[in-house]
C-alpha cells in the first residue's frame, strides 16, 4: 500500500521486501514501481506495483500461461509484450479432446479462479473448436484443424474469482495452424489443348499447363513442379517436348515435327508438390501440330502445249493443276501463280482456280498471229504462306500456239471526214475510202458496200471503194446534225469477215462534277504531341485555334499524342484529375472538343496513368511526415526509415500534403502490429527478458510459474537463410545497451551453428533447414548482459521443437515378399504379412502407413482373390477359386501409403505360391484287369495298377496308397505302392491252389497319403486273377515217417510201405518211387509200390546213425510228360540195439 506520495524521478522506483518463513529462514523479493500510460486516456496515470516472488515451476510438459498480474506470468500487451502464438499442426491424430495448455491466474494461489474463453473457435464460428475447463484452466482442442479452412484463431482468455470480486484483464491467445502437405495438386483443367507449328524452332513455347495446390504457398507443400512423363506417339523422337518445371510452359525440345505424319500428340504430365518431391497428380496435354509450309506445291504436269485463237480477250489458255502436301484449306496449301517469262507484252494473266490447286491462264490482250505465231510462258506456283526452309519452286512451261483467225479489213482512218457542197451532182465522186486486210498471209479480195446511208444519198464502187453521189444531198435535212451527215461503209473480205468504217466526226465535252452545297465532315486527321503541365486541381481551360493546342505552356511533365483534324475550327480541351491522395498517382483524362458547328463533335478520349514529381506547380511539397521514423515516398508509400518501438502496440503520426494552391492537408496514420497467418516463422515477435523489477516480458520459469512455450519450426523450411525466428529482448534495453548470446544444442553444441543470435538486436535466426528425422528438438539457453554496464540477466531456456513434414516415403522392409497359401484355404485365411516403415513422426498421420493391393497377376479366375489388412499388412484369402493345377503362382502389386492412405505411395511386390491341397483324387488309368498267376507261387507279381493324379508331384496329395477291399478273404494277396508313387503292385503272399480255387476277383482302391479335400470319389479297379494249374509233385503223407526196426533186420526184409499221392487230381498220373538219399546204402524201394526193404544189414553203431536214428530220403516222381514233378519224403528208422533185444511170449 502506498503510504505517502512518491516521486518517480526516473519513471520507476525499486525497493525490496523481506519475509521469514516458519523455520526462520529469510526470503527477499524486489518490488519495482512504474508509471503506466493508458493509450486512449493519456491524462489518467496509474501506478502499478509488480512483485516478483519465487514460484513453483510447472512441469516441463505442461505449459502454463499466467495472467499478467504478478511477475510470474505474461504481462499485458500494453506494457510491451506480445504473447507468442501457439502453433498447432493441422490434421492432428488426437485423441480428442486434446490438451493444449493451461491458463492460470496468479490469484489462484489465494482464491479459487474460474476461466472461460471467447473468440474464434470458442463462441464464434467455428464454434466449439476450443474449450476450457472452468476451474483448472486447461485449454483443449476438440477436433483436427484444417489450415485450408482457417489458418489462425484469435482467442480471449478470461479469469474471474469464484465468490470473490477479482477480474483479470482479458488475455489474447493466437493459435496459428501449421500446414501439412495434405492436398494434392489439382490441374486447372484436364486435358489441356495446344497447337504448335510443325516448323517451330527448338525452345518455342506454345502452351502452358497450370495446377493449383491448396497447401501453404509459402512452404514447399504448395510449390508445384511440372514434368513430362510420356509422349504418345514417341515418333520421330520420344522427347519432342519439354516443360518448364516452374511455370508449366511447354516448349519444343527437338526437331522432327511433321504434321503430315504425326498430326497430334498426347503428353502425360505430372504436377508434383513439395517442389517435385511430394504428391503427384497426372494430367494430359493434347498437342495439335499445325501446318507449316514445308511442302512446296508441285505442278502435276510441267509442260503444256496449247492453241489459242488470235484477237480473243478473256480466252482460257490452260489450267495448270498442282498438288500440295500441306493441310487442305490452310494458307500453306492454297496456291498463287506467276508468269515469270515469255510475256513481256502482258498478253496473259494467271489466276488461282476455284479448287485452289490450279492456275488458270487467260488472255488479257488480243494475240496477233501475224506478229507472233508462238509464245513460250514460264509459270511458277507458290503458296499464300511463305515457304519454311529452303524449298524448290515448281515451274511449268506452257507453249502457246496462236491460231490464225480471219480478221476483218481495217479502214484507215476509222472515221473519215470530207467537206463537200450539198449540191454536188449525182454520180459525182466524193472520195475513195479503202480498207486493208490485216491477214497478210492470206490473199483476200475486199468488196465494199454501203452499211448505213439514212438519206440514200450515196453509192460505193464494190471493187475500188469509190464513193459517189447517188442522189442530191440537202444540208437542211433533219438527218444532218450540225452540218454533218454520217454514213457507214462496209469492207468485206472473201472469208466472210466484216468490219464497219464510220464516216463522221465527233466532239468531246467535259462535264464539271457537281459539288455539294456544304462540305461533308471528313477532315484529314493529323497526329501531333501536346505538352501538358500536370496540376492537382480540376478545371476547364481554353486555348486558341489552329492545330488545337498551339498556345499550351511548354512543359515536359506530360506528353499526350492527339489526333486532330486539319481544319480551322476553334478547339477546347478539359484536363480531369481523378480524386487521389497527395503524392499518389493521378488518373488523367484528356478530352478534345471541336467547336464552331451547330453540334459539338467529340473526336477522341484517352486515359493514362501519370506519376508526377515530388513538387507541384507552386513549389509546395506534396507530402511530409510528422514522424522522422517514417518517410512518404513520391507515390504515397509510407516507409519505415529506422527501427521504431511500438511501446503501446501501435503508433500514430500525421502526414501533411499541400495542393497546387498551397493549401495544406493533414491525415492521421496509425501503425499497428499485424500477425501474418501464412508466415508464422517470419513474425517479428519481440520476447522481452525482464528482471524482477521489470513489468513486461516473459519471466524466467524458475522465477515464477510461467513456463515459456516451446518454439515450433517446420522441418525442411524454404528459407531464405538465415531465417529470423524471434527477437530476444531484455527490459534493461530501455535503460542500457544489452548484448545477447545463445548456448546449447544447435548453438555451441552439435549441430553447431544451426541457431545464431544477433549480438545487439537479440534477433534469433535459424541458419539452415531442420530435419526432424535427425533431431526433433533443440534446447537453447539465452544469455543477456549489459554492454559497458554491470547487468547480467538470468539465463532463459528456449525449447525449439521441429514439426514433422511428410518428407519421407514408406519403405518396405523387403521386396519382394514371399508367401504360400494352400489352394483349399478358406476365405479369410491369413497366410502372410507385408511390412513397411516410415521415418516420419508416428504420432502424426505422416508416419501412419496404409496397405492396399493394386493389382493381381494373373487376374484368374477372379481379380480379387486376395485382400490386405490396411493396418497390419496381413494378406488374406478373399474369394474362392484357388487352383494350383491352373494357377500355381500369383504376383501382387502392393502399395504402402503414408498419411493413413492419403500420402506418399511406395510400391512393393508379394509373390504368392499356391500349394497343393488334395483336391484331385488319383484315378486308375485302367479300371479292369485280368491276369493269370501260377498256383503255389509266393511273392509272385499279380498286376501293376497305374494311376494319374492332378495334384503337385511329390506332395502327399499326389503320392498314392492302395487297398484290396474285396475278393481276398484268405489274405493270399498284398498290394503296395510302386517306386513311381503312381502305381499299385499286387503280389501273392500265400500260394494259390488251382485245385481249390481256379479264379479270384479282387477289388482295389487307391487313395493319397493326404486325405481328400472335400467330397471326392475314390477310384476302384477290378482285378480278375486266374490261377494257373502247375504240375505239383506227389506228396508224401506224412512228410516224415518214423519206424522202429531192429538193427539186425534181415536183408530183403520189408521195413515199411511209404507211399505218396498226386495233388493234381485232374490228371491221371503214375507215381514211381526212388531212393533219394541212403547214406549207408542199407535200403531199397519197390518203384511201383513204395515198399521199402533192407538191402544190407544195418548197424546201430554206425556213425551214420545219430541218436539211434537213421535218415533216408524217398522220392516220388510223377510221369507228367512236360515237367515231371518229384516229391520227397523222409524216412526215419529208429534202430534197436540187437544186444538188448528180448522176446515176449
Amino acid at each position: 500500500m502506498l503510504k505517502r506520495q512518491v516521486t518517480l524521478h526516473e519513471g520507476h522506483k525499486v525497493f525490496s521486501v523481506d519475509a521469514w518463513d516458519s523455520s526462520g529462514k529469510k526470503h527477499t523479493v524486489s518490488v519495482r514501481v512504474e508509471r503506466v500510460h493508458h493509450h486512449h486516456e493519456d491524462h489518467h496515470m496509474d501506478t502499478v506495483m509488480n512483485i516478483s516472488s519465487p514460484q513453483m515451476e510447472s512441469p516441463a510438459d505442461d505449459l502454463v500461461l499466467m495472467f499478467p498480474k504478478s511477475s510470474s506470468g505474461l504481462k499485458r500487451a500494453k506494457r510491451g509484450l506480445v504473447i507468442p502464438p501457439f502453433f498447432i499442426l493441422e490434421d492432428g491424430k488426437g485423441p480428442f479432446p486434446q490438451k493444449l495448455h493451461q491458463i492460470k491466474s496468479d490469484f489462484d494461489k489465494e482464491v479459487t479462479m474460474q476461466y472461460k474463453i471467447t473468440g474464434e473457435g470458442a463462441d464464434l464460428e467455428p464454434k466449439g473448436t476450443f474449450f476450457i475447463e472452468r476451474l483448472s484452466g486447461n485449454l483443449f482442442m476438440t477436433r483436427p484443424l484444417d489450415r485450408e479452412k482457417k489458418a489462425s484463431y484469435r482467442l480471449i482468455a478470461h479469469a474471474t474469482g469464484v465468490d470473490v470480486n477479482i477480474v483479470e484483464a482479458p488475455m489474447e491467445i493466437i493459435v496459428n495452424v501449421i500446414d501439412r502437405n495434405d492436398n494434392k495438386p489439382v490441374f486447372t483443367q484436364n486435358p489441356f489443348s495446344g497447337n504448335v507449328p510443325e516448323a517451330a524452332d527448338i525452345g518455342h513455347e506454345f502452351m502452358t499447363v497450370t495446377a493449383t495446390d491448396a497447401d501453404d504457398p509459402e512452404t514447399d507443400n504448395g510449390v508445384i513442379s511440372y514434368s513430362i512423363v510420356k509422349q504418345d506417339p514417341e515418333l520421330p523422337k520420344p522427347n519432342l517436348f519439354t516443360i518448364n518445371s516452374v511455370t508449366g510452359g511447354i516448349r519444343v525440345n527437338a526437331l522432327g515435327l511433321d504434321r503430315e505424319k504425326w498430326s497430334r500428340y498426347t503428353v502425360l504430365i505430372t504436377a508434383t508438390d513439395r517442389a517435385g518431391e511430394g504428391y503427384v497428380t497426372n494430367g494430359t496435354a493434347v498437342i495439335t501440330v499445325t501446318d507449316s509450309n514445308d511442302n512446296a506445291p508441285q505442278f502435276e504436269q510441267t509442260t503444256h502445249t496449247v492453241s489459242v485463237p488470235e484477237n480473243k480477250v478473256g480466252a482460257e489458255v490452260a489450267r495448270l493443276t498442282v498438288t500440295d502436301g500441306d493441310e487442305p484449306g490452310s494458307p500453306a496449301w492454297s496456291t498463287k501463280y506467276k508468269i515469270i517469262g515469255g510475256d513481256k507484252s502482258g498478253f496473259f494473266n494467271v489466276s488461282t482456280g476455284p479448287s485452289q490447286l490450279e492456275g488458270i491462264i487467260t488472255t488479257v490482250k488480243p494475240l496477233d498471229f501475224e506478229k507472233n505465231k508462238q509464245l513460250i510462258l514460264s509459270v511458277i506456283v507458290e503458296n499464300d504462306d511463305p515457304f519454311v526452309g529452303s524449298l524448290a519452286t515448281s515451274t511449268a512451261t506452257v507453249t502457246v500456239n496462236v491460231e490464225d483467225v480471219n480478221e476483218p479489213p481495217e479502214f484507215n482512218p476509222k472515221e473519215k471526214v470530207i467537206f463537200k457542197p450539198e449540191d454536188s451532182p449525182v454520180d459525182s465522186e466524193l472520195v475513195t475510202y479503202k480498207a486493208t486486210d490485216p491477214d497478210t498471209g492470206k490473199s483476200h479480195k475486199i468488196t465494199y458496200k454501203i452499211g448505213s446511208d439514212p438519206a440514200g444519198w450515196l453509192s460505193v464502187t464494190p471493187d475500188t471503194g469509190v464513193i459517189k453521189v447517188r442522189s442530191l444531198m440537202d444540208r437542211e435535212s433533219p438527218l444532218v446534225k450540225d452540218g454533218k451527215y454520217r454514213a457507214i461503209i462496209l469492207a468485206l473480205d472473201n472469208d466472210e469477215g466484216t468490219w464497219e468504217g464510220l464516216v463522221a466526226s465527233s466532239n468531246c465535252l467535259l462535264l464539271p462534277l457537281p459539288l455539294p452545297s456544304e462540305p461533308s465532315w471528313d477532315p484529314e486527321i493529323e497526329e501531333f504531341v501536346l505538352n501538358i503541365w500536370v496540376l492537382l486541381t480540376v478545371g476547364p481551360f481554353l486555348w486558341g485555334n489552329e492545330r488545337c493546342g498551339h498556345h499550351l505552356p511548354k512543359s515536359n511533365h506530360l506528353h499526350l499524342r492527339v489526333a486532330c483534324p486539319r481544319v480551322s475550327y476553334p478547339c477546347a480541351s478539359r484536363l480531369v484529375v481523378a480524386q487521389s491522395v497527395a503524392g499518389s498517382s493521378a488518373l488523367l483524362r484528356w478530352r478534345l472538343l471541336l467547336l464552331g458547328t451547330e453540334q459539338t463533335k467529340c473526336l477522341g478520349l484517352m486515359d493514362l496513368q501519370q506519376h508526377h514529381s515530388m513538387y507541384g506547380r507552386g513549389g509546395f511539397p506534396i507530402g511530409l511526415s510528422s514522424d522522422k521514423g517514417f518517410d512518404v515516398d513520391t507515390d504515397g508509400t509510407v516507409t519505415l526509415k529506422r527501427r521504431v518501438t511500438l511501446h503501446e502496440g501501435h503508433k500514430v503520426f500525421s502526414v501533411d500534403a499541400w495542393d497546387s494552391s498551397g493549401k495544406k492537408h493533414t491525415v492521421s496514420i496509425r501503425v499497428e502490429r499485424v500477425h501474418h497467418h501464412h508466415e508464422d516463422h517470419h513474425m517479428d515477435t519481440v520476447m522481452n527478458i525482464s528482471s524482477p523489477q521489470s513489468s513486461s516480458g516473459l519471466k524466467r520459469a524458475k522465477r515464477g510459474s510461467w513456463v515459456i512455450p516451446p518454439f515450433f519450426i517446420l522441418e525442411d523450411g524454404k528459407g531464405p537463410f538465415p531465417q529470423k525466428l524471434h527477437q530476444i529482448k531484455s527490459d534493461y534495453s530501455k535503460e542500457a545497451q544489452m548484448q545477447y548470446r545463445i548456448t546449447g544444442e544447435g548453438a555451441d553444441l552439435e549441430p553447431n551453428g544451426t541457431f545464431i543470435i544477433d549480438r545487439l538486436s537479440g534477433n534469433l535466426f535459424v541458419t539452415r533447414p531442420l530435419d526432424r528425422e535427425k533431431k526433433a528438438s533443440y534446447r537453447l539457453v539465452v544469455h543477456a548482459t549489459g554492454v559497458d554496464v554491470n547487468i547480467v540477466e538470468m539465463p532463459m531456456e528456449i525449447i525449439v521443437n521441429v514439426l514433422d513434414q511428410n518428407d519421407n516415403k514408406p519403405v518396405f522392409t523387403q521386396n519382394p515378399f514371399s508367401g504360400s497359401v494352400t489352394e483349399a484355404a478358406d476365405i479369410g485365411h491369413e497366410f502372410m504379412t507385408v511390412t513397411a516403415t516410415d521415418a516420419d513422426d508416428p504420432e502424426t498421420h505422416n508416419g501412419v502407413i496404409s496397405y492396399s493391393i493394386v493389382k493381381q497377376d494373373p487376374e484368374l479366375p477372379k481379380p480379387n482373390l486376395f485382400i490386405v489388412n490396411s493396418v497390419t499388412g496381413g494378406i488374406h484369402v478373399n474369394a474362392s477359386g484357388l487352383e494350383r493345377e491352373k494357377w500355381s503362382r500369383y504376383t501382387l502389386l502392393i502399395t504402402a501409403t503414408d498419411r493413413a492412405g492419403e500420402g506418399y505411395v511406395t510400391n512393393g511386390t508379394a509373390v504368392i505360391t499356391v500349394t497343393d491341397s488334395n483336391d484331385n483324387a488319383p484315378q486308375f488309368e485302367q479300371t479292369t484287369h485280368t491276369v493269370s498267376v501260377p498256383e503255389n507261387k509266393v511273392e509272385a507279381e499279380v498286376a501293376r495298377l497305374t494311376v494319374t493324379d492332378g495334384d503337385e508331384p511329390g506332395s502327399p496329395a499326389w503320392s498314392t496308397k492302395y487297398k484290396i477291399i474285396g475278393g481276398d478273404k484268405s489274405g493270399v494277396f498284398n498290394v503296395s505302392t510302386g517306386p513311381s508313387q503312381l502305381e499299385g503292385i499286387i503280389t501273392t503272399v500265400k500260394p494259390l491252389d488251382f485245385e481249390k480255387n481256379k479264379q479270384l476277383i479282387l477289388s482295389v482302391i487307391v487313395e493319397n497319403d493326404d486325405p481328400f479335400v472335400g467330397s471326392l470319389a475314390t477310384s476302384t479297379a477290378t482285378v480278375t486273377v486266374n490261377v494257373e494249374d502247375v504240375n505239383e509233385p506227389p506228396e508224401f503223407n506224412p512228410k516224415e515217417k518214423v519206424i522202429f526196426k531192429p538193427e539186425d533186420s534181415p536183408v530183403d526184409s520189408e521195413l515199411v510201405t511209404y507211399k505218396a499221392t498226386d495233388p493234381d487230381t485232374g490228371k491221371p498220373q503214375k507215381i514211381t518211387y526212388k531212393i533219394g538219399s541212403d547214406p549207408a546204402g542199407w535200403l531199397s524201394v519197390t518203384p511201383d509200390t513204395g515198399v521199402i526193404k533192407v538191402r544190407s544189414l544195418m548197424d546201430r553203431e554206425s556213425p551214420l546213425v545219430k541218436d539211434g536214428k537213421y535218415r533216408a530220403v524217398i522220392l516220388a516222381v510223377d510221369n507228367d510228360g512236360e515237367a515231371p514233378a518229384t516229391g520227397t519224403g523222409t524216412l526215419v528208422i529208429e534202430l534197436e540195439d540187437s544186444s538188448n533185444t528180448f522176446c515176449l511170449k
